[in-house]
C-alpha cells in the first residue's frame, strides 16, 4: 500500500494485505485509504521486566 512511508504493508491489489509489525511506526497513514476499514491500532502491552530490582543500601 502506497500510503505507508515505511513500506510495512505487503499484499497485492484485490488480495489480503499484511502489516509487518516490525516496520510499522504507528503513523496511521494507512487508515484513510484502507477500502475495508479493517485496520485497528491497539495500545501495545507493556513489556514485563523479569530482572530482580536491585536493593539500594
Amino acid at each position: 500500500m502506497r500510503a505507508c512511508p515505511e513500506q510495512a504493508i505487503v499484499g497485492a491489489a484485490r488480495w489480503m494485505h499484511t502489516i509487518l509489525h516490525a516496520l510499522c511506526t504507528g503513523c496511521e497513514n494507512c487508515l484513510p485509504p484502507c477500502p475495508e476499514n479493517c485496520i485497528t491500532f491497539l495500545p501495545a502491552a507493556p513489556l514485563h521486566d523479569s530482572r530482580p530490582t536491585p536493593t539500594v543500601v
